[in-house]
């Protein structure tokens, strides 16, 4: 179950995370969010109240026997832990995160799903701090739809530059949407000796998933 901090406070987010545990669910990751500026409802609030050391708090608490608070609940949850981490298009932002990976060993965390980018320098700063820690790392493929697309990411604030090769492959191509898929095809082949695996981001293309998986020979 992934789990988002952005729009619960602490109460809110322990009592889904109870409830997650008395339908027996006991695997989570639990990620930040992104902010809603960047979304199509840029107005909307966050509640502001849970950063990523914090919702670990909660989840290390309850899996201690006691709510956030210090106060003892009937028994403990039993939740193996992981982490969404979103990246930047800031070199000293994505440091930190890599170097945060001790911090999140301290926790307990078993796993690190990174954010999407086309920028295998980024994926390669987080290996050497998993390989340290023993936390399983995996990379974020999302698939390329068009050049507008490319060219809206690219000027959205704090995220990851889709680098200029990619952009001109899907100019060149005849048939946009196909070559978006070619050119996650022949990454993901790049991408996957960097870590543990690929989660794949289809946004909107989940019917063209078995095409995919046809192309990367799977």
């Amino acid at each position: 179950m992934v789990i988002s901090g952005r729009d619960r406070n602490r109460i809110s987010f322990q009592a889904d995370l109870l409830t997650a545990a008395a339908m027996g669910i006991n695997k989570i990751v639990i990620k930040e969010g992104h902010d809603p500026a960047e979304g199509d409802q840029p107005v909307a609030r966050t509640s502001g109240d849970l950063d990523l050391i914090t919702m670990l708090q909660c989840v290390t608490a309850l899996n201690g026997g006691r709510d956030l608070a210090g106060e003892e609940l009937d028994g403990a949850t039993d939740f193996e832990i992981g982490v969404c981490m979103e990246l930047s298009d800031d070199v000293n932002y994505n440091r930190e995160r890599a170097e945060f990976f001790m911090r999140l060993e301290d926790y307990g965390v078993r796993s690190v799903t990174l954010g999407p980018t086309y920028d295998l320098n980024v994926i390669e700063q987080f290996v050497p701090f998993a390989e340290k820690t023993g936390i399983k790392l995996f990379s974020s493929l999302m698939f390329l739809k068009s050049v507008t697309m490319i060219r809206y990411l690219n000027n959205l604030p704090g995220v990851p530059s889709i680098p200029q090769e990619f952009l001109k492959k899907m100019m060149q191509a005849p048939v946009k949407k196909d070559a978006g898929m070619q050119v996650a095809a022949d990454f993901l082949a790049e991408l996957s000796a960097f870590g543990d695996g690929v989660v794949l981001l289809a946004i909107g293309w989940r019917e063209r998933l078995p095409e995919f998986l046809d192309l990367i020979g799977r």
